[in-house]
């Protein structure tokens, strides 16, 4: 019998990318021209049927790769039948990073770690975010 390839309980590397995977088709855009940007929240599904509130992650941009973020576009779920995957066009001013952010609604306790039916588990963090990079030339 072999070994299993990671620790007990240590996530494997493709985990993040599984709870919140964004990406970007086309990696470049020209100036002016919106940029196409996919994701999936997995959360906001089970927070929406959990508080019955609608959950909204955000699509940032950071200039070069550097410094702060911005908010672009907000990515709201509103409907428990709605699926977790989006699809946004964006117009960014220049190269540099998008991420999408979610903060998990606080005092949610079927969030938590060990309660209730969801398979989701935030692991006692507020928030998770994943980036990809793109270039606008």
């Amino acid at each position: 019998m072999s070994r299993p390839p990671y620790p007990p309980g240590t996530a494997k590397p493709g985990l993040s990318a599984y709870r919140l995977p964004i990406y970007l088709p086309k990696g470049s855009a020209h100036p002016g021209r919106a940029v196409t940007v996919w994701g999936c929240v997995r959360p906001a599904h089970y927070a929406l049927l959990d508080t019955h509130r609608p959950q909204t992650a955000l699509i940032q941009f950071q200039r070069g790769g550097r410094g702060g973020w911005s908010t672009v576009a907000p990515v709201t779920f509103s409907s428990a039948s709605a699926s977790c995957y989006f699809t946004r066009q964006v117009k960014l001013p220049a190269s540099g990073s998008v991420r999408l952010v979610y903060q998990y609604p606080l005092g949610d306790v079927r969030l938590q770690p060990g309660i209730g039916n969801t398979y989701f588990d935030p692991l006692a963090r507020t928030s998770v975010s994943r980036s990809a990079s793109v270039t606008i030339r």
